[in-house]
């Protein structure tokens, strides 16, 4: 990863007290606890991860941080629905909340911010991996569309979304596919399932579309969430180029 640094220290241990007495004699420029539901605080009783362990580990790194004026980064383990495992007193004592989001197949990353204290929470991250380690992406909108030749058949089903994520605006791919079945036995990823099936029913009464005999698969290319309203124009564009 090309870390040319002298300056980075790695130390393996649970116990707090433990990591604060070799810390305080650096005096980092950061902190990062990898993660906070393995810690723990010999002065409180129950094992690390439950309740009070997190409770008061968080609330010693936080008295640490405001004393050293070091900030603290701290890793949570999170949930297979993505909220962060354990006690929710967690989210409450820090001051800033920040979720990396990816698909496992993927290479690139989205940091978003649920809590902010000191600013606004709607801005997105968008991050690459490389061989270097996570590098900025500048142009997001790249890695949410496709490439294809203008001229190809392979075009019907797809749309693309033009939305704004904080301050960021980001051209989206949507992808449907129109198969014979029942309606409603399709797959929606990457934005809400009751969404789409409110625009499949008006392409159907407004529109004339005969969807009622065919199974809809939607699809938001690299795992982007599309959740704001201007999605919707798209949404209904590649079903009905399907």
């Amino acid at each position: 990863m090309s870390i040319k640094s002298k300056d980075l220290y790695l130390y393996s241990s649970t116990d707090i007290e433990d990591i604060l007495d070799k810390i305080q004699p650096l005096s980092p420029k950061a902190l990062v606890v990898d993660s906070i539901q393995t810690v723990y605080l010999s002065a409180f009783a129950g094992s690390a991860g439950n309740q009070v362990q997190v409770k008061e580990c968080t609330s010693a790194l936080l008295s640490f941080a405001k004393m050293t004026n070091i900030p603290v980064f701290l890793i949570g383990h999170v949930t297979k629905t993505g909220d962060i495992a354990g006690p929710r007193v967690l989210e409450h004592i820090v001051d800033v909340v920040l979720y990396m989001e990816g698909e496992r197949c993927l290479s690139h990353r989205l940091l978003r911010s649920a809590k902010n204290r000191f600013g606004s929470t709607d801005e997105l991250g968008v991050f690459e991996m490389s061989e270097h380690g996570l590098q900025a992406v500048l142009n997001p909108s790249e890695m949410f569309l496709t490439e294809h030749d203008s001229d190809s058949e392979i075009l019907a089903g797809l749309a693309v979304a033009v939305v704004l994520d904080g301050s960021r605006t980001f051209a989206i791919e949507v992808q449907a596919l129109s198969v014979p079945g029942s309606l409603g036995q399709g797959k929606v990823v990457g934005t809400k399932s009751k969404r789409v099936e409110m625009i499949i029913s008006v392409l159907m009464k407004q529109a004339g579309l005969k969807l009622q005999d065919n199974v809809i698969y939607l699809n938001v290319v690299s795992g982007f969430e599309l959740s704001e309203t201007a999605g919707d124009l798209a949404i209904a564009a590649s079903i009905c180029s399907r």
